[in-house]
């Protein structure tokens, strides 16, 4: 966490350094393995909080989330970071990205989320009427997919919630697509 501070106050201090980031496949590699894999929540946090904070940064953060959200775990239960500064990005610089293609990516990880006895049936988007897709993303705003929720009962298993272990990642999907179609595409 020192780590992050520091290289938050370089960056706002130096604003030259962005540019050299951005060019950097470590910076991608580095920011989206915290946001997704660090264990610890209050890393993902202070991480979340730095790549919202370097303007700059935020159309290719955006493209490295969204290319990453591609190949996410379904049972990914430390998401909810990552998925917050996606759906920052989306509220708070729109014009700054291609939200059809990001739309894209999120409806084709969803009619393409893995299918198991705990995951709901979403393939063939074709078939799901409009109605049915709001009504998905409603519910999706009301579940409680905090870190901090996924992470503090390891004792339940997967098959005790209908949803197992992606209901993190089916949640943060949904919620971002109401987030994209929110905004005057």
């Amino acid at each position: 966490s020192d780590a992050l501070s520091t290289v938050k106050l370089v960056l706002k201090r130096q604003p030259a350094m962005v540019e050299r980031l951005v060019a950097s496949k470590s910076t991608e590699d580095f920011m989206v393995s915290i946001l997704v894999h660090n264990s610890a929540l209050s890393v993902r946090k202070l991480m979340k909080g730095l790549a919202l904070s370097i303007s700059p940064l935020a159309v290719s953060i955006a493209t490295w989330l969204t290319r990453q959200l591609a190949d996410l775990p379904a049972d990914c239960r430390t998401c909810e970071s990552f998925f917050q500064v996606l759906s920052a990005l989306v509220k708070n610089v729109p014009s700054s990205l291609d939200l059809p293609a990001m739309a894209h990516v999120v409806v084709s990880r969803l009619t393409n989320f893995p299918m198991d006895s705990h995951s709901p049936i979403l393939r063939h988007a074709e078939s799901i009427e409009e109605g049915d897709l709001r009504e998905a993303i409603q519910v999706a705003k009301t579940m409680d997919i905090s870190d901090e929720a996924g992470s503090s009962s390891s004792s339940s298993s997967s098959s005790a919630r209908p949803l197992g272990d992606t209901k993190a990642m089916l949640s943060g999907c949904l919620r971002l697509l109401a987030d994209i179609l929110s905004q005057d595409m």
